[in-house]
């Protein structure tokens, strides 16, 4: 293996990390300015928690981490959290269809990649005009059957939450998160391309990002801590199908896999400390948002 190529890796996947902590800064920032520093350490801690726990609980925990140190709603917040996961999926399937035109690829992995760009565009659409038309999105979410106990409660999240989509009423902030989000994903595709010339697994930049692409589609849904399994049966697949031989492909990418893992952990640990926050308290806040 080559040092080199995993060192370069490492470096371009820090760099999509920090652009991550821009973006996310972009979204928050009609609720409140935050400095990217801050914004990258909750981020990771995020990241850190999904490894430990499944079903993407790391989201929920940044919401309710960032919600206290930030002084920032946490319905708002998960609004932007919501917001940034829809456009990595645009920029998933932006990208596939980017690729595709120079790799061939069955009709019906076409077919399904155009189906989840109307699915993401029709949520986007939606959460749009919950914020243009906040009054009528209230007063019908008013009349949702709720039991009275709950009724002011969830009231009161929905308009906070609909307070995190703000950025959705600046196109020129809403253009800088479309080109931060394909910064982001090009940036991370190089770590894939880094750890294929580390391997010597032969795959260049258009495989590369294919790769990245469809490991990441099926890191989308709830899964195991650390998307163990779903990684490494996406990432085999997507190269099994470029020709590429399927023990050496399982080995790039349980050591891509492990070095993302590691990277985290690492940066997440020293969240810990910048943060003052105990590791008991990231468990509480998991039994709080698992409630």
């Amino acid at each position: 293996m080559n040092l080199a190529y995993l060192a370069a890796g490492v470096a371009v996947y820090l760099v999509a990390f920090v652009l991550r902590s821009v973006r996310w800064k972009d979204l928050v920032c009609p609720m409140k300015e935050c400095p990217v520093g801050k914004m990258f350490s909750l981020l990771i801690l995020g990241f850190f928690m999904n490894n430990i726990f499944p079903l993407r609980l790391g989201e929920f925990i940044r919401v309710n981490v960032a919600g206290k140190k930030l002084d920032v709603t946490r319905s708002g917040l998960f609004a932007t959290v919501v917001i940034e996961r829809l456009f990595d999926g645009l920029t998933y399937v932006m990208l596939f269809f980017a690729v595709v035109m120079f790799l061939p690829f069955p009709a019906w992995a076409k077919g399904t990649f155009s189906l989840g760009a109307v699915v993401f565009a029709g949520l986007l659409s939606f959460f749009f005009f919950l914020f243009k038309h906040q009054d009528i999105a209230i007063n019908l979410f008013k009349k949702l059957p709720i039991p009275s106990r709950f009724r002011n409660a969830a009231h009161d999240i929905f308009e906070k939450f609909i307070s995190g989509l703000e950025i959705l009423s600046d196109v020129k902030l809403l253009a800088k998160i479309v080109g931060l989000s394909i910064a982001v994903w090009i940036t991370e595709s190089l770590l894939y391309l880094s750890m294929g010339l580390a391997f010597d697994i032969g795959i260049g930049p258009l495989e590369a990002v294919l790769v990245m692409v469809l490991i990441g589609v099926g890191a989308i849904l709830p899964t195991a801590p650390g998307y163990v399994g779903t990684v490494e049966f996406m990432g085999v697949t997507a190269l099994v199908f470029l020709g590429k031989d399927k023990n050496h492909a399982f080995g790039y990418v349980v050591t891509l896999h492990s070095l993302q893992l590691l990277v985290i952990s690492i940066l997440g640990i020293r969240s810990f400390i910048k943060e003052k926050i105990t590791i008991g308290e990231l468990f509480k806040k998991a039994r709080e948002s698992s409630v």
